[in-house]
């Protein structure tokens, strides 16, 4: 599992406070179970929110997926809430490009559903957080320690306070 934040801390536990009649987007995790078959690994995304989902107030045309390079349409083929937990299936896993889960009041627009934080309404996330790749794999390299010069000391001079400071006792 993939697991991705959204926001702050603060503002997750301001719209946690049972007073706040907004809800919003808690985490996000990318399902990559490696028994799964290759065809199925990174298509579904589980979408935990702070508080329990209104039963209603989400519907598949609520969500929008913005990114990606090769891969940028997607068509949700599964969409079940239970709880706090929104389970999205995908006819496809998307490829290593950052993407964005937005949640929308309509699919022409860009404001969040009724009941919804704006901030907490959209969540960066990637599908291929945990796979190897060829790029930007390059470890950093490690710096040699500072090459510090000696101070340059001279044994003849004297420490005219300290010799003071003997005569006078």
């Amino acid at each position: 599992m993939m697991t991705f934040f959204c926001c702050e801390e603060r503002r997750r536990n301001a719209v946690r406070d049972p007073g706040v009649a907004l809800n919003g987007i808690d985490f996000l995790e990318v399902d990559d179970d490696p028994a799964d078959p290759v065809s199925q690994r990174q298509r579904t995304l589980l979408v935990h929110f702070v508080k329990p989902i209104a039963a209603g107030s989400l519907t598949a045309a609520n969500v929008r997926l913005e990114g990606g390079e090769r891969v940028t349409a997607f068509q949700i083929t599964g969409f079940a809430v239970s709880d706090n937990l929104l389970t999205i299936e995908l006819d496809r896993a998307g490829d290593f490009a950052p993407y964005v889960l937005r949640l929308v009041a309509s699919p022409s627009s860009s404001a969040p559903p009724a009941g919804y934080d704006a901030l907490l309404s959209v969540v960066e996330f990637s599908f291929k957080v945990n796979c190897p790749t060829d790029y930007d794999c390059a470890e950093a390299g490690a710096c040699p320690p500072e090459v510090r010069s000696e101070p340059d000391l001279n044994y003849l001079a004297r420490d005219f306070n300290s010799f003071r400071g003997l005569m006078l006792d």
